[in-house]
């Protein structure tokens, strides 16, 4: 898997998670799914808070104020390919691009 799968990939975890009848079940498939594919030991870079996502399903769903921390992290990660920004971005915004860069993308690779 290369980076710009996984980004794609967790895009469609975020679109599914914020969706306002998010299908939990769903989520927590497609986390253990990716996860699954994430190899250990591959040159794949990214960062740590990934595996936190992929792993807290269960913590987002129960605690929005958690999970809307994690989404805005991981959603910085699918619009730049890095998890650090010199500035804090508003989580509706770094969702909104990452619907809008994910659409994008699969357009080009349809």
């Amino acid at each position: 898997m290369d980076t710009l799968t996984l980004r794609l990939r967790l895009g469609d975890i975020l679109r599914e998670e914020e969706r306002a009848d998010a299908d939990w079940g769903a989520v927590e498939r497609m986390c253990r799914d990716l996860y699954l594919n994430l190899e250990p030991g591959s040159e794949l870079d990214y960062p740590h808070v990934v595996e936190h996502f992929l792993s807290d399903v269960d913590i987002r769903a129960r605690d929005p104020d958690y999970g809307k921390s994690q989404r805005i992290e991981i959603a910085r990660f699918v619009v730049t390919g890095k998890l650090a920004d010199s500035k804090p971005v508003p989580g509706w915004i770094l969702i909104a691009l990452a619907v809008a860069v994910t659409g994008s993308l699969l357009c080009l690779l349809v």
